[in-house]
């Protein structure tokens, strides 16, 4: 049996066909990689090779001769750095190293990289905040070769640029016209109807973690802020804050890694400008399954894991902290 949802915020359709789950399958499953949590001589991430990217936009602690984050232009963007004569997209793309170690997981990394992750993130992010021409930014993650990652060293990239790709345009817009309707930001209705659901993994005062009725892909889990906020980093100014939302993301992403070992996934920072109609959240995105030829002819997603059954099994590795302590 199938059944047809639809994601209310973006209005992606997904089938829910838990039968396929059952489907023969031929080829091998990934295993994780182990990597050597120190150097590596060709690792252009690696502490001591830093000679090999583009110089350091920031770091943290900053000034420190051994840096554990830091930020640098990536060498070989997917937009163009100034205007040109053909109207291409243009604007910033840089690279976030999350540890000056060879970590292939989140899962391999300690506390402070953590903090200096999150730090990272909230501050190139109110920079391009502070450049009224950018009127998008992405943050994104990349882990494994199923996620689409080149390089094994960890880290996260963003873009901002001018230019709102259709796909977050009509998302705003959807949104904007229900704000205009209702006079509710519809991400706040949606964390009251998720709040008591069965796909809740955990609820407090100041976050909902959930895996959405519509998810793309098995254990796909959304972390939101419960106060209304549609811009990431006005909203971690706050170190108390900051230090909340780095506590559920270590939570979630290591507890994920165990959960599926091997697996590839993306961390999708869904950020945007701060008004009423306008939510930000960030979205986990394993990636167990290939998008196949019916996703790509039909523009419809495949789910063959239901999100209440994945809700529970993350929450239960969550509460009994396997997932945290475990090694990879």
């Amino acid at each position: 049996m199938s059944e047809l949802r639809v994601e209310p915020l973006t209005g992606r359709q997904v089938l829910l066909a838990t039968d396929r789950a059952g489907r023969p399958y031929d080829f091998a499953r990934p295993a994780a990689i182990n990597v050597d949590v120190s150097y590596r001589s060709d690792c252009p991430f690696c502490l001591g090779n830093e000679h090999t990217t583009s110089a350091t936009r920031w770091q943290w602690p900053a000034g420190a001769r051994e840096w554990t984050t830091r930020v640098v232009a990536n060498k070989y963007p997917a937009i163009c750095a100034m205007p040109n004569d053909a109207g291409d997209p243009y604007g910033i793309h840089e690279v976030f190293v999350e540890s000056p170690r060879h970590c292939a997981w989140m899962r391999q990394l300690v506390v402070d990289e953590w903090t200096g992750l999150v730090l990272a993130w909230q501050a190139r992010l109110a920079d391009y905040v502070a450049h009224d021409e950018f009127n998008y930014h992405s943050l994104f993650k990349n882990v494994g070769e199923a996620g689409g990652a080149s390089l094994t060293h960890i880290h996260s990239q963003a873009i901002a640029m001018p230019m709102v790709p259709p796909y977050m345009q009509r998302e705003r817009e959807r949104l904007r016209h229900q704000f205009s309707a209702s006079g509710r930001c519809a991400t706040c209705d949606l964390i009251e109807r998720e709040r008591t659901s069965d796909r809740v993994v955990f609820v407090d005062d100041d976050w909902i973690v959930f895996c959405p009725a519509a998810s793309r892909q098995a254990y796909e889990t959304w972390l939101v802020p419960r106060e209304h906020a549609g811009c990431f980093a006005t909203y971690l100014v706050n170190e108390s804050a900051r230090q909340r939302f780095t506590e559920k993301l270590r939570s979630l992403l290591t507890t994920i890694e165990y959960l599926l070992p091997g697996e590839g996934y993306n961390v999708l920072l869904v950020t945007q400008p701060n008004e009423r109609a306008l939510h930000w959240r960030l979205e986990i995105v394993p990636r167990t399954a290939t998008f196949a030829g019916f996703e790509l002819a039909s523009g419809m997603y495949l789910c063959t894991v239901d999100p209440v059954a994945a809700a529970q099994r993350i929450r239960l590795a969550i509460e009994s902290d396997e997932a945290t302590n475990s090694d990879v």
